[in-house]
């Protein structure tokens, strides 16, 4: 029987006075029991961009490929459509997906039409709030999917408060799954909502391929066996420590809180931690590191494992497994890499260069396998608007990546493979395609 849990360090030791090390935690889903069981029921909210830059093509896609999504569910879901331009409006109320429902949401969807600015923190807002009040509530899977083309022109729209409000309500079980549309959007608070609310993020060039990857996100729900996974890591006082990324976490005391939301079937999802003892002394010792996961399964019956590991500080260490070093530094690199792109976007090219290249000093332990010099070449020669979608989704998916993900850029592979896309988009996603098989292998 696979291991719920584990825990693995990358050194023998945490050398004091002045040592570091990184810890990688992975938790992995149970396995479906059997094929006849029925899958967890679905409470979803459909988030439309409909602002005047829809307009065409956009928009006819769009809709299109939510009227697929919800003539899939069942009436054991729950949906719900908002449309948002210059002000949010609930198209149609989170109702139970019979089919005199569906027709009727459908049939809604069907008369929707382009105008206006873009509301996107009201429309997601909205959209939250329709999962919240719905009949099914907690006890099913809760995502809203939000579909936008270009950037959050009213009401809020700094993209770390809204991460900050995205995080909170990924907190109470609604995960968000971000679909951004063409080369307009702003792929850093997409990027920064998919992270805080433990979905996916998507960059969909064509807008025929929207339905593509609606399916393909549906088809990963299908398969979950353990959804409002919380996973907490009880460390002592004393040692000083970093989550590795731009990850959704919180700390209470000396308790790390990560959620990870809904995982599928035989899903391993990981996280890692930092340590360093340069900033604070810590006596030698064996210190115990306890992990303990909870969650509801498939037949919404609470779900509990725990292990505990021992973080060792000694006056020697060695290295023992300096692949997980090197992973971590690719996930430092993807977290330095989103930040540095928020400065590109600005045209402050200097200054995303001074980020990455003060990273490089602050971090000789990731430096070493010259993650931020391909980086410094590459932001020295500037980054164009499509490359710079493109990189975000990358970094955002090295940083919570999963074997959920690497469903995702295989898909999306074929996808490009299919249409004839530039070869060297091609060969960047089967980078990353190679890059997540090697995480998992």
């Amino acid at each position: 029987m696979t291991q719920a849990i584990s825990v693995t360090m990358s050194r023998s030791a945490l050398q004091s006075p002045n040592g570091e090390l990184v810890m990688e935690v992975s938790v992995q889903a149970p396995h479906r029991q059997a094929q006849h069981i029925t899958r967890m029921p679905f409470n979803i909210s459909i988030a439309l961009d409909v602002s005047s830059s829809m307009e065409g093509d956009k928009i006819r896609h769009a809709k299109q490929a939510a009227q697929r999504i919800i003539a899939r569910l069942e009436p054991q879901d729950c949906c719900a459509v908002v449309t948002f331009s210059r002000t949010s409006h609930v198209l149609f109320p989170s109702a139970a997906m019979t089919p005199a429902a569906r027709a009727a949401a459908i049939a809604e969807i069907e008369k929707t039409h382009t105008d206006g600015n873009t509301a996107l923190y009201a429309g997601w807002h909205d959209a939250v709030s329709t999962v919240e009040h719905s009949e099914l509530g907690a006890q099913a899977i809760q995502r809203v999917f939000l579909l936008t083309d270009g950037e959050a022109n009213v009401g809020p729209t700094d993209p770390d408060e809204i991460a900050r409000a995205v995080a909170a309500v990924q907190q109470r079980g609604i995960s968000t799954t971000t679909f951004g549309l063409g080369e307009g959007y702003n792929e850093r608070l997409l990027g920064l909502m998919a992270s805080a609310g433990e979905g996916n993020t998507y960059f969909i060039q064509d807008a025929d391929d929207i339905d593509a990857y609606f399916a393909q996100e549906l088809d990963q729900l299908f398969t979950t066996t353990l959804r409002n996974t919380q996973v907490m890591v009880t460390l002592p006082d004393n040692v000083s420590y970093e989550i590795v990324g731009e990850r959704n976490h919180s700390r209470t005391g000396g308790v790390l809180s990560v959620p990870l939301g809904a995982l599928l079937s035989g899903e391993a999802r990981t996280f890692m931690l930092y340590f360093r003892t340069h900033d604070a002394p810590i006596a030698c010792g064996a210190y115990p590191v306890i992990v303990t996961v909870t969650a509801l399964d498939e037949h919404s019956a609470a779900y509990h494992a725990s292990c505990t590991a021992t973080l060792t500080v000694a006056e020697h260490a060695v290295i023992q497994l300096e692949v997980i070093e090197q992973r971590a530094a690719a996930l430092d690199r993807a977290a330095i890499v989103a930040q540095a792109l928020a400065f590109h976007q600005r045209h402050d090219y200097a200054g995303a260069v001074a980020l990455i290249a003060k990273r490089k000093e602050q971090y000789p332990i990731y430096a070493r396998f010259g993650v931020y010099d391909a980086e410094l070449e590459r932001f020295n020669n500037r980054i164009s608007a499509f490359s710079m979608k493109r990189e975000r989704m990358h970094a955002n998916d090295m940083v919570n990546s999963s074997t959920g993900t690497l469903t995702k850029y295989r898909r999306m592979l074929e996808v490009l493979i299919q249409k004839g896309a530039d070869p060297a988009e091609i060969a960047r996603v089967r980078e990353m395609v190679e890059a997540i098989e090697e995480k998992y292998r």
